[in-house]
């Protein structure tokens, strides 16, 4: 770190300092968000076998793929939302699934379908994934955003 000469250099860059911590909180606060995403998809992989892919739900090949996004808004007071995406399979993982109710088709016959689609024999257990990455990325995200403000204040002060 370099040193400052006189009274104005140092008030420059405490002045800079200030601006830049409220100019970085928006790009700190996306990291922190990062590290939630990738604690819960981490959780996500030990609940679905290591390839995020629900194989019995959906028509997509392979099965439908659980995942996480995120966005920040604002800039000085930036706030993020993590969000599961698709809600409906995150649910089915997090809380479990009971037994497939069954209805009658419109016009009878007889036949009945699933109002859900089969998931493991029509009955899950919860895995509490999202939950168990949330809580286990809480270390790393506070990390991330110290680590990034630091960085800027470190680019201030050089």
């Amino acid at each position: 770190m370099g040193t400052s000469k006189d009274v104005d250099e140092l008030s420059g860059k405490l002045a800079a300092a200030g601006l830049s911590l409220v100019a970085l909180n928006s790009k700190a606060v996306g990291a922190a968000a990062f590290a939630y995403k990738q604690s819960t998809l981490l959780q996500a992989r030990a609940a679905t076998g290591g390839d995020l892919r629900l194989s019995r739900w959906g028509r997509q090949a392979g099965g439908l793929k659980l995942g996480v996004g995120y966005t920040v808004t604002g800039t000085g007071n930036a706030t993020a939302v993590v969000a599961a995406r698709p809600q409906g399979p995150w649910k089915v993982v997090e809380f479990g699934h009971g037994p497939a109710k069954f209805k009658r088709r419109p016009g009878g016959r007889g036949r009945k379908v699933p109002r859900t689609p089969p998931i493991a024999q029509y009955r899950t257990k919860g895995k509490r994934a999202w939950a168990k990455g949330i809580t286990s990325g809480t270390p790393a995200a506070r990390v991330a955003y110290r680590r990034t403000q630091a960085e800027g204040l470190t680019k201030v002060f050089r």
